[in-house]
């Protein structure tokens, strides 16, 4: 059986895809999320929304807000250990995150007084 130029093509071209849907695929699968609830020391039920939250070590650094419920979320695609601190209004709370589980997302909760 000989295959024409047209099939070969075909072929290539069907296996390019399909490895890229592959790999996008992946990538998406080893992410790691950091999720971060920003609560108050003195009412630890009570979140804090629009806190600033700055994770870092070294040369990385992310910042962000919380959102409503007094989360931030943010993807990493290698593991990681990173200092948190968060501050709103003068009040201000520091931790620390582990960042390492494939698909597990790594939960801090950062009170600040």
């Amino acid at each position: 059986m000989r295959l024409n130029k047209q099939t070969i093509i075909k072929i290539l071209f069907s296996f390019g895809m399909l490895t890229l849907i592959f790999a996008s695929s992946c990538k998406k699968e080893n992410s790691m999320d950091a999720v971060i609830t920003v609560k108050l020391m003195s009412d630890t039920t009570q979140v804090v929304a629009e806190a600033n939250v700055v994770m870092s070590q070294g040369d990385i650094t992310i910042e962000g807000k919380t959102d409503s419920h007094g989360v931030f979320k943010h993807t990493f695609e290698l593991p990681i250990v990173l200092n948190v601190i968060a501050t709103k209004s003068g009040m201000e709370g520091i931790g620390a995150v582990s960042i390492g589980e494939y698909l597990e997302p790594a939960h801090k909760t950062i009170f600040i007084k």
